[in-house]
């Protein structure tokens, strides 16, 4: 089909290949270019280097720093607390832990930190999410934005707990 045909059955009328792309001459499996829309390499590193540029290395620096400070804190709030456990160290800008309310037996608490995430977010007040943790369900909560506070944090577990009491109401 030349370039200047009308086009002709669904591959022609639905294609997003341009007809300088097209090789009618290629084999059934086509070309690349008709597989997805990336030409060329895409400037992926664009966002790195735009941050990069604008906050330079001492602003990156003071954000993995305040993450981590951030995390930090969430953690001594949880060791400070009667009805979480921390199960890991804050290290990095993450935190491992585990609501564990004082009425509920090992295997309601089990079932209980698999579905607080889920509920956490249904709520739309703060955002965590599940994992596993030698082999038992844990909370992890990964601080990244900039705009964070402690005050987030406060709220974060208020949520789990408001959450935990509606699971188990």
């Amino acid at each position: 089909m030349s370039s200047s045909a009308t086009p002709v059955g669904p591959r022609d009328t639905f294609s997003l290949v341009p007809p300088y792309l097209r090789d009618d001459e290629a084999d059934d499996l086509g070309w690349f270019s008709e597989y997805g829309p990336e030409q060329t390499r895409p400037f992926r590193a664009l966002r790195v280097w735009a941050t990069i540029a604008h906050l330079g290395r001492d602003g990156i620096a003071h954000l993995v720093q305040r993450t981590a400070q951030l995390a930090r804190a969430l953690a001594d709030m949880i060791e400070a607390s009667h009805d979480f456990d921390l199960l890991a160290p804050a290290v990095t800008s993450v935190v491992a832990f585990r609501h564990r309310p004082t009425a509920l037996g090992p295997g309601t608490t089990e079932a209980l930190n698999q579905a607080i995430p889920t509920a956490v977010q249904r709520r739309g007040r703060a955002f965590l999410t599940g994992t596993r943790l030698s082999g038992t369900a844990a909370l992890r909560a990964c601080v990244l934005h900039p705009d964070t506070t402690e005050a987030d944090l406060t709220v974060l577990l208020d949520e789990i707990r408001t959450a935990a009491r509606e699971i188990t109401a």
